[in-house]
């Protein structure tokens, strides 16, 4: 027992020490390893995956990005006090809430002005379409179980500022004609769990939501960076 405990113990310390902040300075490419060193990458990139999947996969590389991130939160709010964890999760979670109700609502001029240009043509594009095939997505009964910032990117030029939130909960997803009023899609209207990630980039003193990703996978965890340039 003392042996598994053991081994159990250092792999999930080399899954840390792999997944710890990129201390990155000015000029200097933030990755892992030299670029050039492609196979000792894919080595690193298998060693993580094998590791989470032992230990409990997305879970658990959340729980590991999200310690990444607080490290490098903790060094750029000494010097920037717009770095704070609680603040950047409330964010997210007010974003989460107003990008539902934009959506079920198929007005994305709600969110104009915190979103980014490119997700808020493409969004407005597919609601769009949903108009004229008369559907409606109707998303209640949402609750929260849990937001965590899983990445932290701090640069000297504060424009280049980015952060993701990662929120896990559970609603009700449905979809109806508008003209029957016939639900289309889970017409048993069962909840179902969610878990998105919300990327955000500083603009001054706010933070312009740029990408939804609604389908998080163990790849996107382990790219998901968390630097700052010293």
């Amino acid at each position: 027992m003392k042996f598994k405990a053991a081994f159990k113990f250092l792999l999930l310390f080399t899954l840390m020490v792999l997944l710890n902040p990129t201390f990155v300075r000015a000029g200097l490419q933030e990755t892992w390893v030299d670029s050039g060193n492609h196979m000792y990458t894919i080595i690193l990139v298998l060693a993580v995956v094998a590791l989470a999947v032992i230990f409990g996969g997305i879970p658990l590389l959340t729980k590991l990005k999200s310690r990444s991130a607080a490290k490098v939160m903790t060094h750029a709010s000494n010097k920037d006090t717009f770095w704070n964890t609680e603040e950047l999760k409330k964010h997210a979670e007010k974003a989460f809430y107003e990008i539902q109700d934009a959506w079920e609502n198929r007005n994305m001029d709600k969110v104009k002005d915190k979103v980014d240009k490119e997700l808020y043509v493409h969004y407005k594009t597919l609601l769009t379409e949903m108009l004229n095939r008369r559907e409606k997505n109707i998303l209640t009964q949402i609750h929260i179980d849990e937001t965590r910032i899983i990445g932290c990117e701090d640069y000297i030029d504060n424009s280049k500022d980015r952060y993701i939130g990662y929120i896990q909960g559970r609603l009700l997803d449905y979809l109806i004609n508008e003209d029957t009023q016939e639900i289309t899609k889970n017409s048993s209207k069962t909840l179902s769990n969610f878990s998105v990630s919300y990327h955000f980039v500083r603009n001054d003193n706010s933070w312009i939501l740029e990408k939804i990703d609604t389908d998080v996978t163990m790849q996107d965890l382990i790219q998901t960076k968390n630097s700052f340039e010293a």
